[in-house]
C-alpha cells in the first residue's frame, strides 16, 4: 500500500503574509510510517521528508522567527530527511533567532539506510547512519556556521554532539560495534568566532569517548581501532589547545584534562599526544594554567602508567614505555617555566618522578630498562 502526503502552506499565507510561507513535503511508502511537522513562525521553514520501509518515525519542528532573504532565497529553517529500511526515528528541532537572512541559517539533513538505527538532530547538522541495528545519532547545534557528521556501520553505537557558538566542526565515524562517542563545543562568554574542531573515528568495539571543548580555536582528534579503549578530553578552556589520542590496543584509558583555565585566557597553545598501542595503560595529561607546553605519552608495553601535569609555561615533556615493559609508572610535574623531561622506561615494574618546580630551564632525562628501578628528580 502506498501512502503519498504533500502538505504546503495555504495560498492565503503565500499571497498575503509572505514572511510566513512555510513548506512542508511528505511522501511516506509502506507500513508504520509517521510523519509530523509542525513550522513555527518565520519565513521559508522547508521541510521534505521522504519514508521507505517499515516503522519509521520522522519529526520536524521549526522556529522560532528565522527571517530569509526579501526574495526568498535565502532560507532560514531547512530540514531534509531521508529514511530506508527497517526501525528508524529521527527527529530535527531547529529554534533561535538566524540573523536576520544575513548570516548562515538553520539547516538540518538526515539520512538513514538499511535496518536499524536512531537520528536526532537539531540545528545546522548532517547526520547519515548507514546499517547496523539500533543506532542512535544525537546533534544540538546553537548558532551559525556548524558542522556536525555522523557516520555509524554496524550495531549498538551511540553518538551524542552539541555545538554552541560559531563555525565549530564535529566529526565521527563508528565502524565498530557498541562504541559510545560524545562531544561538546562552546565558545567563551561574549565571544562571536569559536572555531573549535573535533574528530572521533571508532573501528574497534566497545569504545567509549568523550570531548568537551570550551573556548575557541581548539582541536581534538580520538582514534580507537582496539577494543574497550576510553578516551576522555575534558574542558579545554582558553584557546588554541590540541588534543590528538590513538588507542590501537586494548583496554587502555586516555585523559587530557583541563587544558587551559578560563582566567584571563591562561592556558592556550598547549598540545598533548597520547599513543596507547600496548594494552591495559593509563596516561593522564592536566596542562594549564599555562601557555605553550607540549606533551607526548607513548606506551607500547602492558599495564604502564603514565602521568603528566605542567603548569608553567614553555615546558616539554616525553615519557615513552616500550614494547615488551610492563607494570612501569613514569609521573612528571613542570611548574615553571621552560623546562624538558625524558623517561624512557623499557623494563618491568620501575618507577621515574621528575619535579621541576623551583627554577626555570631545567632538563632532566631518566632511562630504566631493567625492572625494579627507581629514579626521583627534583628541581
Amino acid at each position: 500500500m502506498r501512502k503519498h502526503l504533500i502538505v504546503t502552506a495555504s495560498a492565503f499565507a503565500l499571497l498575503t503574509a509572505p514572511a510566513f510561507a512555510n513548506d512542508s513535503f511528505v511522501d511516506q511508502i509502506g507500513g508504520g510510517n509517521g510523519a509530523a511537522v509542525d513550522q513555527t513562525g518565520g519565513a521559508e521553514g522547508v521541510s521534505n521528508i521522504t519514508q521507505n520501509g517499515n516503522g519509521n518515525a520522522a519529526f520536524v519542528t521549526q522556529g522560532e522567527t528565522p527571517v530569509g532573504s526579501p526574495g526568498f532565497g535565502t532560507a532560514a529553517n531547512e530540514s531534509t530527511i531521508n529514511q530506508s529500511g527497517d526501525l528508524s526515528r529521527a527527529e530535527v528541532t531547529q529554534s533561535g533567532t538566524p540573523n536576520g537572512g544575513l548570516g548562515l541559517t538553520n539547516s538540518s539533513t538526515i539520512n538513514q539506510t538499511s535496518s536499524g538505527g536512531n537520528s536526532t538532530s537539531n540545528n545546522g547538522n548532517n547526520v547519515d547512519p548507514v546499517g547496523g541495528f539500533a543506532l542512535e545519532a544525537s546533534v544540538e547545534q546553537t548558532g551559525e556556521g556548524n558542522v556536525s557528521t555522523i557516520d555509524q556501520i554496524n550495531s549498538g553505537n551511540f553518538a551524542g554532539v552539541r555545538q554552541f557558538g560559531e563555525s565549530n566542526t564535529s566529526a565521527i565515524t563508528q565502524n565498530g560495534s557498541r562504541n559510545r562517542a560524545v562531544v561538546n563545543e562552546q565558545g567563551q562568554p561574549n565571544q562571536i568566532n569559536t572555531s573549535n574542531f573535533s574528530s572521533i573515528i571508532q573501528d574497534g568495539d566497545d569504545n567509549r569517548a568523550n570531548v568537551d571543548q570550551d573556548g575557541n580555536g581548539h582541536s581534538s582528534m580520538v582514534d580507537q581501532s582496539g577494543n574497550n579503549n576510553r578516551a576522555r578530553v575534558r574542558d579545554q578552556n582558553a584557546d588554541f589547545n590540541t588534543s590528538n589520542i590513538v588507542q590501537s590496543g586494548d583496554n587502555n584509558d586516555a585523559l587530557v584534562d583541563d587544558q587551559g583555565v578560563d582566567q584571563g585566557g591562561l592556558g592556550s597553545n598547549n598540545n598533548s599526544d597520547i599513543f596507547q598501542t600496548g594494552g591495559d595503560n593509563f596516561a593522564s595529561v592536566n596542562q594549564g594554567p599555562g601557555d605553550d607546553n607540549d606533551s607526548q605519552i607513548n606506551q607500547d608495553g602492558n599495564m604502564d602508567t603514565a602521568m603528566v601535569s605542567q603548569t608553567g609555561a614553555n615546558n616539554m615533556s616525553d615519557i615513552d614505555q616500550l614494547l615488551g615493559g610492563s607494570n612501569n609508572t613514569a609521573t612528571v610535574t613542570q611548574g615553571s617555566d621552560g623546562n624538558m623531561s625524558m623517561i624512557v622506561q623499557g623494563g618491568s615494574m620501575n618507577v621515574a618522578t621528575h619535579t621541576q618546580s623551583v627554577t626555570n630551564g631545567n632538563v632532566a632525562n631518566s632511562t630504566q630498562m631493567g625492572s625494579g628501578n627507581m629514579a626521583t628528580v627534583s628541581q
